[in-house]
């Protein structure tokens, strides 16, 4: 995984992580304390699994470092009989350029012996020389042909030693010069041999090199996706406590006024448009394709056209029990309607009321924007019963 590509798939995770939040936090009364606990512990099991990623890679890792350490020793082995192969082959160049040279003495010294004997017989030619019979029959006594056998003896001895010599020169250079080529064709060989596995170590090592790499940035990218989910983690954790508090203290209320007076029924509540201006909708509840990442994922709302600072209204009377920044929607207002019922306005430019706040019907809370992964300004709104996500087109009459 190159780098560009492990970014977006940490901030594809992320945003997952991000929307599971976001749609957490909507759930606040007492009666949803449960669905925040299966979060967080969902939540965790994304951050063990962060943890094994991380613990796998680490492993890897370190078992590649032991490899590369013993493969360094092996290519320093290598490298030194690669150096004293380069050494031999040096020699035995030398040597089959001193085996070349000899050779070539070889012929000249055997072209001198023919010279020689050529020009001996060319010689006894031109001045009627006696040949071997000759002399001997042209003996006058037997002292003297004993003395011409033993001339002709030595003649012959002679011619034939420089015959001799000719052939055993040529056969001990050639023969010589044929071990010396063969000695460096073996060399050659080997040194080329040696060439070949240094390179493949090398590229073994590069490989390495680079899963490596990919390995540290696996740690790194996990590393932070585990540390966004911790965080994530106690924010759920205090959601739970402030849940429970926000429950009791709406239960107070309620007791102290004799019932609650801007409840709404879940199965038929019908809301006003939450935004002041054309009504439009621009990407639906349901499974789509997310704008950012790219990957196939599950909108938890309806996305709603909205010009940057138009006002933002709110669906039904309520209580606010959320106005803040959160990752993924941005500037984000939640609204307690009761009876298990919230809604939720996301990527405001700007929130106009705080926490605990009542908020009538239509009431101005927020001014349209692009906070928070959006690709342009728009109104996030999602209804939520009892818990769970419902489609908001029922409940705005569309």
């Amino acid at each position: 995984m190159n780098r560009k590509l492990g970014i977006k798939h940490i901030v594809s995770i992320a945003v997952a992580v991000i929307l599971v939040f976001a749609t957490g936090i909507t759930t606040l009364a007492l009666n949803d304390v449960r669905d925040l606990q299966q979060r967080q512990q969902n939540i965790q099991s994304n951050i063990n699994q962060q943890r094994e990623i991380l613990s796998q890679a680490q492993s890897e890792r370190n078992y590649l470092l032991a490899e590369i350490t013993e493969m360094d020793i092996e290519l320093t082995e290598l490298t030194e009989e690669y150096y004293e192969t380069r050494e031999q082959l040096d020699a035995v160049t030398a040597l089959l350029y001193t085996a070349e040279d000899d050779l070539i003495s070889a012929e000249i010294q055997r072209q001198n012996h023919y010279y020689t004997l050529r020009n001996r017989i060319r010689f006894m030619h031109e001045n009627n020389s006696l040949t071997y019979i000759e002399l001997l029959l042209s003996s006058s006594s037997i002292a003297d042909f004993l003395n011409n056998m033993e001339h002709v003896n030595r003649l012959i001895e002679h011619d034939n030693s420089i015959l001799n010599n000719l052939i055993e020169s040529e056969e001990r250079i050639t023969h010589h010069r044929d071990e010396v080529a063969r000695h460096h064709a073996e060399v050659t060989a080997i040194t080329y041999e040696l060439e070949a596995q240094i390179d493949d170590m090398n590229v073994m090592l590069d490989h390495r090199a680079q899963r490596i790499d990919q390995l540290e940035q696996d740690e790194a990218q996990a590393q932070a996706m585990a540390a966004i989910l911790e965080q994530e983690s106690q924010q759920v954790r205090l959601l739970i406590a402030n849940a429970e508090a926000a429950a009791q203290a709406a239960a107070d209320r309620a007791a102290r006024s004799g019932g609650g007076s801007h409840t709404v029924t879940p199965s038929g509540a019908v809301f006003a448009w939450p935004v002041d201006g054309p009504r439009g909708v621009n990407s639906n509840f349901g499974t789509r394709t997310h704008p950012i990442t790219g990957r196939r994922d599950f909108h938890s709302g309806i996305d709603l056209r909205a010009a940057h600072g138009a006002p933002i209204l709110a669906a039904e009377a309520g209580t606010v029990i959320a106005s803040e920044f959160r990752r993924g929607h941005g500037n984000t207002v939640i609204i307690n309607h009761g009876n298990g019922v919230h809604t939720l306005y996301a990527h405001n430019s700007r929130n106009l009321v705080t926490v605990g706040q009542q908020v009538e019907r239509g009431q101005r809370i927020a001014l349209a924007g692009s906070t928070g992964f959006s690709t342009g300004p728009h109104l996030h709104f999602e209804v939520i019963i009892n818990g769970q996500h419902v489609n908001p087109r029922r409940h705005l009459g569309i």
